[in-house]
């Protein structure tokens, strides 16, 4: 991400749920699909990649390292098999640099697209960090999404010389997207989410847009709280909100498109130096993130069981508050039926089960620190999985 003066002024702060007239199209109900979607991310898998960015050195315009990632990042989705691979060319100082755009194309909305975008050019180091996490996460999701059909199209678009100003995402923007009014339904920008290896990473910042023009505002917030909604119910991070800046999501928010974005909440000290390496990252931190953009693109892309055309999507009429305890979690039935809960270990042992009808307070301050699995079964016998994180 480039800089900004006011950069170490960042404050993140909760944002409660929306309660404009959007709120009822981006609810977010559990869908088994989606989450099965999302365990098919793999830590392993994403470290490789990551592995393989960092060795390719500092990635300024230019130089080897940015072609030679370039040409990485080609032969990956070329490897999985997809057949879309653009090169979008543009000329910066002198030197010949290029934008990717891969591209899935949807069963129902082929001409409407979920932008996934980040930047894989990095200043004064490696960029492990800043981006090599963005650009390894969007290969995981591409990985995983190869053999899923989804009713919108996806391109992930990796830009170049986003540090030197997002002069790739602008010549993207300005020479492709707005003349050939491409239909983006969201751009959903991840930039710099690796977190910090000495510290605890509990939280992801959900950015959206507060800038002028003001249009697409209350479409941005909307889409920002569906993606805060399911980094709770999918994952084991807190969601926290900020405004969008600074990154390739802007050229396009000024465009005039609905942008939404993810950046680490603890924020690096080591992004653009030469430490910007894994060593000082936090790969579990890095691994829950790509779970956010997992259920976030299967989400607003629509992904679907090929064998019943479905998403398996099901009504959710529990609440359950907070997700980040010391002590007394709540649980809420809003049809104000009886209920049943049974907390689990992350090994599958029962700790407790508990009998209400409405509303529930459960006290964990007996518990060990960690995770901890709420399993709710309705009056009708549908079960929903929740989980908590006892600190």
């Amino acid at each position: 991400m480039i800089d900004h003066s006011y950069k170490i002024l960042r404050i993140t702060f909760l944002l409660l749920l929306a309660t404009c007239p959007l709120e009822s199209v981006f609810s977010q109900t559990y869908s088994s699909f989606v989450d099965s979607l999302v365990s098919l991310v793999r830590q392993d898998s994403m470290m490789v990649n990551l592995k393989t960015f960092e060795s390719l050195g500092v990635k300024s315009p230019g130089s080897a390292a940015l072609t030679n990632t370039a040409n990485w990042i080609e032969a990956y989705y070329s490897s999985l098999g997809y057949e879309i691979i653009q090169r979008d060319s543009f000329n910066y100082n002198g030197k010949q640099l290029c934008n990717l755009i891969i591209e899935k194309t949807g069963t129902e909305t082929p001409d409407k697209f979920v932008y996934l975008t980040s930047h894989y050019d990095t200043k004064n180091g490696p960029g492990a960090n800043d981006n090599g996490s963005g650009t390894i996460i969007l290969m995981e999701i591409a990985r995983i999404l190869k053999a899923i059909p989804t009713k919108t199209s996806i391109r992930f678009c990796h830009f170049s010389a986003e540090e030197n100003g997002l002069i790739g995402s602008s010549h993207y923007v300005n020479s492709i997207a707005v003349p050939q009014r491409t239909d983006i339904k969201i751009v959903f920008n991840i930039d710099e989410v690796g977190g910090i290896k000495t510290e605890p990473n509990l939280f992801i910042t959900c950015e959206r847009d507060e800038s002028a023009p003001t249009s697409n505002n209350t479409v941005s917030a909307a889409y920002t709280d569906s993606l805060m909604t399911m980094t709770e119910l999918y994952t084991t991070l807190q969601a926290k909100t900020y405004m969008a800046y600074g990154s390739d999501y802007v050229p396009f928010q000024e465009a005039g498109y609905i942008i939404t974005g993810l950046y680490e909440s603890n924020e690096s000290s080591f992004v653009h130096t030469a430490n910007d390496k894994i060593i000082n990252m936090d790969t579990n931190y890095l691994f829950n993130v790509g779970q956010v953009v997992m259920c976030a693109t299967a989400e607003w892309a629509s992904a679907y069981d090929i064998s019943t055309g479905f998403n398996h999507i099901k009504y959710d009429p529990f609440k359950l508050w907070p997700t980040i305890t010391h002590h007394l979690i709540t649980i809420s039935n809003n049809l104000l039926e009886p209920f049943e809960v049974s907390l689990f270990s992350t090994s599958g042992a029962l700790l407790s089960q508990h009998h209400a009808t409405g509303k529930l307070t459960i006290n964990l301050s007996g518990y060990s620190k960690g995770m901890v699995l709420v399993r709710i079964k309705s009056a009708n016998g549908e079960s929903f999985i929740k989980k908590v994180i006892i600190i």
